[in-house]
């Protein structure tokens, strides 16, 4: 029950428009030419019914994410060395024909052996052979050869 001491709270009774529609002010008279003036009588008393605008369908509320369990970590890879790219160098040697003749000749020798060498690989097979030896072989390696005219030979 009230407190009769209270003063009683006055309710107003809702209106049927909204507070926010004002009414609507008298078109106002302009001078027109009489096709235009016939224009605006036709689209005066024919009203426009207004599309209604699509309601918009309500979207479902987004489903929770599952929780997907952590990647197992991966033990760091060892660092691959990578070969330190030599730098190369190109050459040409002049050969007595009897030597050159000898490359030929261990080409098919180590295609026998199932190896495919080229001209350069067998050179420089002769380079680590002759590094390995002691320093009185390779002075004796050397003695064997004829020495040859620097330069390119005349044609």
């Amino acid at each position: 029950m009230a407190h009769p001491s209270a003063p009683a709270e006055s309710v107003q009774p809702p209106t049927d428009t909204p507070a926010s529609a004002a009414p609507t002010a008298p078109a106002k008279a302009t001078a027109k030419t009489p096709a235009k003036a016939k224009a605006s009588r036709v689209s005066q008393s024919a009203p426009v019914a207004k599309a209604a605008k699509p309601v918009k369908a309500v979207k479902p509320a987004k489903a929770v994410k599952t929780v997907k369990p952590a990647k197992p970590v991966k033990p760091p890879k060892a660092e691959e060395v990578k070969p330190v790219k030599v730098k190369l160098v190109r050459d040409t040697f002049t050969f007595p024909e009897d030597e050159y003749a000898q490359l030929a000749s261990l080409k098919k020798r180590a295609l026998a052996l199932g190896v495919e060498a080229k001209k350069g690989e067998l050179v420089r097979a002769g380079l680590s052979l002759l590094s390995a030896t002691s320093d009185d072989a390779l002075r004796a390696a050397l003695d064997l050869l004829v020495r040859l005219k620097t330069g390119r030979p005349k044609k």
